[in-house]
């Protein structure tokens, strides 16, 4: 089953239906094609290729949603530039909804509240914070650590767009590759994979910020998930302090890795804050954690400037 027109050969197109999506309420509805395919595993390679090539990083002064794809190529003069980077819980993924609700816009909006309701010399540079957001749903921290995570060129991109790399980039992985941990060793490789995703930050000189990976249903259910979910959030703080470390006591400029506890920190299933799935948040799970980051961040981004 793929969507949008355009993106199958002909002779790969097997079957089609006209459907109406709307996918953003308040938004005009459009026309898209449902392809029924006989040989997927054929065209899948096709469709994700295509995926990759049309992917366009931009930092937009326009009104669309913050995801990395919207807008258009318009340098912005916003001095606070973030990025968020991770899988499904970062594109804001909520089941059974087909919507998504991704926590960034909510950490945009209340960045710039904090901003205005500053003094009145901070004032006049009310809005300066603007936050875009890149999930790839399903997707382990190996993956997203890969050159199939195009991490690298979203920033680059975001480079030429806007003349600059983003201040910080804010990552989020790890929840998926618990499916395939059962042993420290492999708690070590997850751990490794998430590193290697800031390191890919941290070359181009960009400072970062790792969240732990949040708790879930199943890791209710499931203790050994639980342990090894702490083993890994454990060795990703002790990792991010000798960054801090190593940037405080030397003279050349180093990136600095901080890690933030996830503020949403047990699943509690009549908290509101969680999708049907347990591992999924809900619209108002994912506002609470920009709400809440948005302090968290800011403290972050104003140390970085006193330390460099």
């Amino acid at each position: 089953l793929i969507y949008n027109n355009g993106l199958l050969k002909p002779e790969q197109r097997q079957r089609t239906k006209t459907i109406m999506y709307n996918p953003r309420p308040n938004r005009h509805k459009y026309t898209t094609r449902v392809y029924l395919l006989a040989h997927s595993t054929l065209v899948l390679p096709y469709f994700i290729r295509r995926m990759q090539l049309t992917t366009v990083a931009a930092f937009s002064t326009s009104s669309s949603p913050n995801n990395i794809n919207s807008g258009t190529d318009v340098v912005s003069k916003k001095k606070n530039k973030i990025f968020c980077f991770g899988d499904s819980l970062t594109q804001g993924t909520s089941p059974p909804s087909f919507q998504e609700y991704p926590y960034s816009k909510h950490l945009e909006y209340t960045l710039n509240l904090i901003a205005a309701n500053n003094d009145d010399q901070q004032k006049e540079q009310y809005d300066s914070y603007m936050v875009r957001y890149y999930g790839k749903p399903g997707w382990t921290a190996k993956q997203l650590a890969s050159s199939e995570g195009n991490l690298s060129p979203l920033l680059d991109r975001i480079q030429i767009s806007t003349n600059e790399y983003p201040s910080i980039v804010i990552i989020l992985a790890g929840t998926n590759d618990l499916a395939y941990c059962s042993s420290e060793n492999q708690c070590h490789d997850i751990f490794q994979s998430i590193t290697k995703i800031h390191e890919i930050c941290h070359k181009k000189n960009i400072d970062t910020i790792a969240l732990s990976i949040p708790s879930s249903a199943w890791q209710s259910s499931y203790k050994n998930a639980a342990f090894y979910s702490k083993s890994i959030n454990e060795k990703i703080e002790t990792w991010a302090m000798e960054t801090k470390t190593l940037a405080t006591t030397t003279e050349k400029k180093c990136p600095i890795a901080h890690f933030v506890e996830f503020p949403i920190d047990a699943y509690v299933r009549s908290s509101g804050y969680w999708a049907t799935d347990g591992l999924h948040f809900s619209p108002e799970g994912y506002s609470f954690i920009g709400k809440s980051l948005a302090p968290i961040v800011k403290n972050v981004m104003d140390l970085n400037k006193k330390i460099k």
